[in-house]
């Protein structure tokens, strides 16, 4: 799970930085270690927190909970932005709640992938 939450979400930002050039990473050492920082530290382990909190969770509370995630994932992208760790180009407010959703909700269905496989594999044994 830890590769994935650090694979999949940097390949989508690295995507939006270099090909789709909507964000500007800085070119300081300070806020571009912060990003390093946020995207291979803190980004998977909050993404491993919604995971187990979304485990034990009854449906509606899974909705609400993805819903208050991908809030949250974008006031601390905006504080980020704010604090210079990266500078917004041609950036919309609806491309941060996209692409919060997509990195949410693949890291569920990875999720469910996983464990259907541990699951499958502990019948065969």
């Amino acid at each position: 799970m830890w590769f994935f939450n650090i694979l999949f979400p940097g390949i989508l930002v690295n995507a939006i930085i270099t090909n789709l050039e909507l964000i500007e990473k800085q070119m300081r050492l300070d806020p571009f270690l912060s990003l390093i920082m946020l995207q291979n530290i803190l980004l998977p382990i909050a993404i491993l927190l919604y995971i187990n909190m979304y485990k034990i969770s009854s449906i509606v509370m899974k909705v609400l909970f993805s819903f208050v995630a991908i809030i949250i994932s974008m006031l601390v992208e905006h504080l980020v932005e704010k604090a210079g760790v990266f500078k917004y180009k041609d950036w919309n407010s609806w491309f941060s709640f996209l692409l919060w959703s997509v990195v949410i909700t693949a890291s569920i269905v990875f999720y469910h992938f996983v464990n259907n496989q541990s699951k499958r594999e502990d019948s065969h044994v």
